[in-house]
């Protein structure tokens, strides 16, 4: 397999959740404590609500999206999510009908992050910011959309 085109997608929305949740949770840690009644119950809830905070950004904290040729020399889209996981989502030339560049705005979209389902009501969104991106048609009258610096590097990547 070789990578044609690859970019790690990512956005300061993350990682300003992050530096929230790194000032907020041991404030609120040290004011449960102090002023809680149940300081052991208040301290259980808010490690919680911090370890579920990480998990979720840690799983978008690492995207990458890749063009890569198979075996077969066929070119195809990979999108790499998580750290540490490595949940992939492959979208082969046989499945992509058309390839083009697209505008896209979040809140148009339903927001930020991955938005749909292809299996369900066949569109879906991996929006990381707003801007330039890829939609993809799909066979079975799918799309799928994400947010890209430099779209028409992966529409010729995937036109050839």
């Amino acid at each position: 397999m070789r990578v044609v085109v690859q970019q790690n997608l990512s956005t300061k929305t993350i990682f300003t959740l992050l530096a929230v949740v790194a000032i907020v949770e041991p404030v609120t840690v040290f004011t449960i404590v102090l002023f809680n009644h149940a300081p052991a119950l208040g301290l259980i809830v808010a490690s919680l609500v911090t370890l579920l905070l990480w998990s979720i950004t840690s799983l978008a904290i690492r995207v990458v999206i890749r063009v890569v040729r198979d075996v077969p020399d066929e070119p195809v889209l990979e999108i790499v999510y998580g750290a540490g996981l490595h949940i992939t989502q492959r979208f082969t030339k046989s499945q992509i009908e058309t390839v083009s560049e697209v505008d896209i705005n979040p809140l148009s979209s339903g927001g930020w992050g991955y938005r749909g389902s292809l299996r369900l009501i066949k569109q879906a969104s991996l929006i990381t910011r707003k801007g330039p991106g890829v939609e993809l048609g799909l066979t079975g009258n799918r799309r799928f959309r994400v947010t890209v610096d430099n779209p028409r590097q992966f529409v010729d990547a995937l036109e050839t």
